[in-house]
């Protein structure tokens, strides 16, 4: 038997399970006819000359200009009814009667639109209405960093952009009113600039229905990327650094322009970058910033991973790379046209920038590259901002939100304050370092705390930040330093409900999450992944290696070496709880693996493989008792040394008020405490006799429906593990299909677990009342096997009470 299981969805046997559910996705309609979305009708998108205002907020995603007479009841009211349902705010003017001058509330829906959709039709520049809304538009494109579409119902570009046809006559119509000679230049200004933007272009006859799917789709893209990064919770000081990057960048000049971003650890540069992108992304065709190059490319695959994401935002349909050579030229294929922003975040070797933008001739006209980075190597000398410590000013207000929860120091600090400010200052230069002490003292109201505090400050060796840092740790309650020291050494940049659902099944408290970011020690991201900075993670490793000098003594184990040392030569004791192997590491010989390799493990709580043939054996005698999360993916050995009973007890114990399925080995039969089990037995013949049971589980009238659960078990083995038997297996509750499922393995065990809520809805949607008891049909639907080949299977329904569930 041959268990490539990937733990086979199991993590931490059932305390940690990776639940899989398929969802429908609508396929997006394709129209080749009237509209190529990668080949814009006019000219290229519109871009603002004049420096934007990057603290504008926008009360409307989408402001519609449109001409009611021709669109309001039919392709305006469907793409606006179509935006809406897609969750984007869209504004549109349903007031019928207008008078001569455009409303101050038009003129704040337009102001307050991130972009404007501009629909001409035949009779559009017979309104002056319209030609207003259309001048003002522009005007905010200028000023507000805002974005405008033309689409062309029905009309030709070029019959907008030199009035022409019905345009033309309705403008002259206009001209020869005496009140309307002085709009009339911008008004025709505004009309050739509309006609030259990328858009859409429907003409008679077309599928409305496809184009206004491939408009929302795009405006939805839109909105998403030119959503502004998070620059820091308290951007202090940083408007007149965003000044000088920008001179630097040269946005205004069409030659493509690389500025390095260069500085210590800590100061500044992402939030320096982060400003300047969220300050001029809507200048450029695409943009993209590549966050954490230096750690998300030293794990295998990381650069690959990089140049995937590059092109994910700069192609509507980018090709998959498989390796760096060949996504370097993909990127310089695909770059070469495109006026694109790309920052590239935290890189600490020529390599990364090689694969990644290894020149600005890559680039087409107009592209800025912003690269960041603590190595002078990486940059070009001509164009590199240096980035400087804050005045002493800047540094008090930072100082002051962090301690004080604002910028004015309270009366009887102001000294105390100075000295923390001066000293951080005097021996780090690193905004970290504020950060973190300010959020130290944050709940010391005692001047001779503060006073102690400062004390331990200065004992510290010069340039020794760790042992700065390391004072919020000391802190801390111990549940959260172990949280603090798993997301040093093995979850920065996980997503939170990932490392939500380990504390949980390790016993520890998700909260403290909340502590951590208080504390300044971890952020949690805009998409809601969990960040640290590298001197704090450094700081935490370093943490662990003080445990002990003997490494099988250390509590946490994360470097390929050390882990081989303690797995190959039985090193290990009952002081470690975690080992992490595979995160920024490839081509590393694999790990052998023999009987003992866990046996001195007893108090390992969290075991994980990330990586194929990272480890290797067929078989260990021993797992800790006290594993809560074990995540192995393409696991080599063919069978656990933890007994089936054991499993699906710990599985049950835990499980929650959400439907899942998990399939894991086993090789005893499903134990005899099970609510209900059957099994499937050959005849003298190799006859498969009771190739079906029914089990019924009652359930009482008063019943709590929310603190009970369905456990369906199936197990298949064979005394011939070469050649397994497939079995299909139907699973009816009360006549209703639930479950067809096709087992090919030897010695597997598949659990579907099912909340009776859940049971009760899906009897419901068939028209059955709830009942009070369920009928469980387990039956064998196909069976390919050689008699010569004996086969077994087990059936169970277990009933599981009293969860700790969202009802229970």
């Amino acid at each position: 038997m041959d268990l490539r299981w990937s733990l086979l969805g199991l993590v931490a046997f059932a305390l940690f399970v990776k639940i899989s559910r398929s969802k429908d996705r609508p396929a997006s309609p394709n129209n080749k006819n009237n509209m190529d979305l990668s080949k814009p009708q006019v000219g290229a998108s519109s871009s603002s000359s004049s420096s934007p205002s990057s603290t504008h907020s926008f009360t409307h995603d989408v402001f519609l200009s449109f001409r009611g007479l021709d669109t309001r009841n039919n392709f305006t009211s469907h793409l606006h009814s179509n935006l809406v349902n897609k969750g984007i705010r869209t504004y549109i003017d349903n007031d019928l009667t207008r008078g001569e001058d455009i409303t101050k509330e038009l003129l704040e829906a337009i102001g307050g639109s991130r972009i404007s959709i501009v629909v001409f039709s035949a009779n559009y520049a017979s309104s002056k209405w319209c030609l207003d809304e259309l001048v003002e538009i522009f005007e905010c494109e200028e000023s507000n960093q805002q974005i405008v579409y033309p689409i062309f119902y029905k009309v030709e570009p070029w019959e907008i952009r030199y009035q022409k046809g019905q345009v033309g006559k309705a403008i002259a119509r206009l001209s020869k009113h005496k009140d309307n000679l002085e709009k009339m230049d911008s008004w025709k200004a505004a009309l050739r600039k509309a006609a030259d933007l990328s858009g859409w272009q429907i003409k008679d006859g077309g599928h409305e229905a496809n184009v206004i799917d491939e408009i929302v789709k795009h405006i939805s893209t839109k909105i998403m990327r030119c959503t502004p990064l998070n620059v820091a919770t308290h951007p202090v000081g940083i408007e007149f650094s965003v000044k000088d990057i920008l001179k630097l960048l040269n946005v205004g000049q069409d030659k493509p322009h690389m500025v390095g971003i260069w500085g210590i650890g800590g100061i500044g540069k992402s939030t320096l970058a982060k400003a300047v992108y969220n300050s001029i992304s809507n200048k450029f065709e695409h943009s993209c910033f590549l966050a954490n190059v230096r750690e998300e490319s030293s794990s295998s695959g990381g650069l690959v991973k990089l140049q995937n994401n590059f092109l994910k935002n700069i192609e509507r349909n980018p090709p998959n790379v498989e390796n760096v050579a060949k996504g370097i030229t993909l990127l310089k294929q695909k770059l070469s046209q495109k006026k694109v922003l790309l920052v590239i975040d935290d890189v600490d070797c020529l390599g990364q920038l090689e694969a990644l933008a290894a020149e600005s001739g890559w680039f087409g006209p107009g592209s800025k590259i912003i690269i960041t980075t603590r190595d002078t190597n990486c940059v070009s000398p001509d164009s590199t901002y240096e980035v400087k410590e804050l005045n002493h000013e800047d540094a008090s207000k930072l100082f002051n939100c962090y301690a004080f929860k604002g910028d004015i120091c309270p009366d009887g600090f102001f000294e105390l304050a100075t000295e923390v400010i001066h000293y951080a200052k005097g021996k780090f230069r690193i905004l970290l370092v504020l950060e973190v002490l300010g959020s130290d003292l944050c709940s010391k109201k005692d001047k001779d705390v503060w006073k102690a505090a400062l004390e331990y400050y200065r004992r510290c060796p010069n340039k020794d930040i760790q042992k700065i840092l390391q004072r919020s740790y000391d802190g801390l309650h111990d549940q959260i330093q172990e949280v603090f020291l798993h997301i040093a050494c093995f979850f920065k940049g996980h997503e939170k409900s990932y490392v939500i659902d380990v504390l949980q099944s390790c016993d520890l408290p998700k909260y403290a999450l909340e502590v951590l970011v208080e504390k300044a020690l971890i952020k949690i991201e805009k998409n809601d992944w969990i960040w640290m900075h590298d001197l704090i993670e450094d700081m935490g490793k370093e943490i662990v290696r003080q445990e002990s000098p003997e490494i099988g003594k250390c509590s946490r184990l994360w470097l390929h070496e050390d882990i081989r040392e303690v797995l190959e030569e039985n090193t290990g004791t009952d002081k470690i709880k975690a080992i992490v192997l595979g995160r920024g590491v490839w081509n590393s010989q694999s790990i052998q693996l023999d009987g003992g390799s866990f046996t001195n493990l007893k108090n390992l709580q969290i075991f994980e493989v990330n990586g194929d043939e990272m480890l290797s054996g067929e078989s260990v005698d021993y797992l800790p008792n006290q594993l809560r999360v074990l995540d192995w993916s393409c696991c080599s050995l063919r069978s656990l040394p933890v007994k089936l009973t054991a499993l699906l007890t710990l599985f049950f114990s835990c499980a929650k008020s959400e439907e899942f399925q998990v399939t894991f080995p086993a090789s005893a039969p499903l134990p005899n405490w099970f609510t209900c089990r059957q099994d499937a037995k050959l005849d003298v013949n190799g006859k498969v006799i009771n190739k079906e049971h029914e089990f019924c589980i009652e359930i009482p009238q008063n019943s709590n429906w929310d603190n009970k659960g369905l456990a369906l078990c199936i197990q298949s083995y064979s005394d011939k593990p070469d050649f397994p038997p497939f079995l299909t297996h139907l699973v009816h509750i009360n006549g209703i299909k639930f479950d067809e499922n096709l087992m090919s393995r030897d010695e597997e065990v598949w659990v579907h677990y099912i909340p009776f809520v859940t049971v009760k809805k899906r009897l419901s949607e068939s028209g059955i009342s709830s009942p009070d008891m369920f009928r469980v049909m387990v039956r064998l639907k196909e069976i390919f096997i050689d008699t010569e080949r004996p086969f077994g299977v087990s059936w169970g329904v277990h009933l599981i009470e009293d969860l700790e569930g969202e009802g229970g």
